[in-house]
């Protein structure tokens, strides 16, 4: 039996819905059904300093970790930063969510996908 596909959300993905109304966990399903999502614990992180800042960003980070509990997405062990981290499991076959310019080149230099939002309307697979 094949191994499910590996999406792996960046910070910046976890907080779409809330800025866009975009269900980024309905459009991932869509382009790669059957897909197991994740984050990285180093997203975690990023959440809980965003949403140490207070404002509104705070507001939606301390949302975006409630979502990742509801969607009961995997939270992988792995140490260090988030972009690095990030491209060695799009080395690994991973395809990386993201809205981060600089995150999707690295991911597109090492071969791998990346699932970016399209128009502030729906998510596209690259």
């Amino acid at each position: 039996m094949r191994e499910r596909p590996l999406v792996v959300l960046d910070t910046n993905m976890l907080l779409v819905p809330l800025q866009f109304g975009v269900d980024v966990f309905d459009e991932i399903q869509r382009l790669v059904p059957g897909a197991r999502m994740a984050v990285v614990r180093g997203t975690l992180e990023e959440l809980d300093r965003i949403a140490s800042r207070g404002g509104r960003d705070a507001r939606y980070a301390r949302l975006a970790k409630r979502m990742i509990l509801l969607k009961s997405l995997e939270v992988l062990d792995i140490d260090g930063p988030v972009d690095p981290a990030l491209v060695e499991l799009a080395k690994q076959g991973a395809i990386i969510a993201t809205n981060d310019r600089l995150l999707k080149r690295r991911v597109w230099a090492v071969g791998a996908r990346v699932i970016a939002l399209r128009d502030k309307g729906h998510l596209e697979l690259f």
